[in-house]
């Protein structure tokens, strides 16, 4: 079982590092850190949110909050204004307050 489970999570891990890695080459998120190690506290903190719902369901909406912590997470990768060169950063800043409530 314990095979099994590393091996799945091996595999997603793989995937969702070779997305983070061309989401930074492409300018989506800034490279601050590698993407292997995004991708570990991206996995960190799904894992920890479902392990603390399934503890106790009642504690919090799994849906609403981790839709909220996922949010606040990928906005914390947003590239800054000086990560890009200028005509970027317009485009960047436009699509990002669009998106904003």
């Amino acid at each position: 079982v314990r095979k099994r489970h590393l091996s799945v999570r091996n595999d997603c891990m793989a995937s969702v590092t070779r997305a983070l890695g061309t989401a930074m080459d492409q300018g989506q998120i800034a490279r601050r850190m590698l993407p292997a190690d995004a991708a570990i506290g991206l996995h960190a903190l799904i894992d920890g949110l479902i392990q603390n719902w399934i503890l106790d369901p009642l504690a919090f909406d799994l849906r609403q909050v981790g839709e909220q912590v996922l949010d606040a997470y990928l906005r914390g990768m947003a590239p800054l204004p000086s990560d890009l060169g200028t005509e970027l950063a317009s485009s960047s800043c436009s699509r990002q307050c669009s998106r904003t409530p």
